[in-house]
């Protein structure tokens, strides 16, 4: 009975996290305390979570809540223009430049699916090579580096404007990495 009801308390934590999460973004004019109390209930479902298996399982099962929610509010549909900070740099093709768009398209999917989990992965390699100490915190430094490298080169591969710029330049600093990486080692 106490699993089943830590499991509902955290699960319901995580939610409603990303659900004030969600009105804070909607309209900015609300209290900002609503952050701080998302982010208490983001803990809150940690503890519960971590309560109901042990702290590393509990963490993860917590987390992917969080994350599931947050995917409901992709889904939802709701316009992202206003999550950019600066719409006006933003610069539409002339109407006398017809694009189709392919060009584009093939460049981002290059970007998303090979280049920037490479990239992701280089970048792990190359803290791994720098990082001293045990090798244990120095493999779990390096997939922490990757994990986070990858989700930030996936998001500039799928948000850039010129995505075929984007990709030379992943490509050229995953070139890099490696090539440090390999000089270090």
């Amino acid at each position: 009975m106490v699993s089943t009801l830590l499991i509902v308390v955290g699960t319901g934590a995580a939610l409603s996290a990303v659900w004030l999460l969600f009105i804070r973004w909607q309209d900015t004019r609300r209290h900002r305390l609503l952050v701080a109390a998302a982010w208490g209930l983001v803990a809150l479902s940690i503890v519960c979570w971590s309560t109901f298996s042990n702290p590393d399982v509990g963490t993860a099962f917590a987390t992917l809540v969080v994350m599931f929610g947050g995917m409901a509010v992709v889904l939802k549909g709701k316009p992202t223009a206003g999550l950019l900070p600066f719409p006006e740099t933003r610069k539409a093709v002339p109407d006398t430049k017809k694009r189709t768009g392919r060009s584009g398209t093939a460049a981002r999917a290059l970007a998303a699916i090979l280049v920037a989990p490479v990239a992701g992965l280089s970048a792990g390699l190359l803290v791994w090579s720098l990082s001293g100490g045990h090798d244990a915190t120095r493999f779990v430094t390096a997939v922490f580096v990757f994990l986070v490298g990858y989700a930030l080169f996936q998001i500039w591969s799928l948000g850039a404007e010129r995505a075929w710029r984007a990709l030379g330049m992943m490509s050229a600093l995953c070139g890099v990495f490696i090539a440090l990486a390999y000089w270090r080692l």
